[in-house]
């Protein structure tokens, strides 16, 4: 039980070093990553990433899994060489920022152009 406080706590304390960036990112890819899934229980979307695909035909818990590691691995590895090359900060800042937007319009350009057809 003791391990299990202390991994809660690193994990907590991983969060709050987060840039504001890494936290909008790792919540819309969260946010995605549920969307996605309730909207294919439904029936109601599919998945065009190659690699997701692959994961959502072994089931879907394993692609909530996969696609929660994936992101949180890449947004930490961001993070941790945003703090340790402070020489580099504003670099990835800019492509976190850009990553939003991309990500933001991934989500919303579709539904747009599909209210217009």
């Amino acid at each position: 039980m003791i391990d299990t406080q202390r991994s809660n706590l690193v994990g907590i304390a991983l969060f709050r070093k987060f840039s504001l960036e890494g936290k909008v990112l790792l919540g819309i890819s969260f946010t995605d990553c549920f969307l996605t899934a309730l909207l294919i229980q439904f029936n109601l979307a599919t998945e065009f990433n190659p690699l997701m695909g692959f994961l959502l035909k072994q089931g879907i818990g394993i692609f909530i899994v996969g696609k929660i590691a994936i992101s949180t691995i890449l947004i930490a590895l961001l993070e941790l060489f945003r703090n340790k090359c402070p020489s580099k900060l504003r670099y990835i800042q800019r492509w976190q920022r850009i990553g939003i937007v991309c990500y933001i319009l991934e989500v919303t350009l579709p539904s747009l152009i599909f209210r217009c057809i």
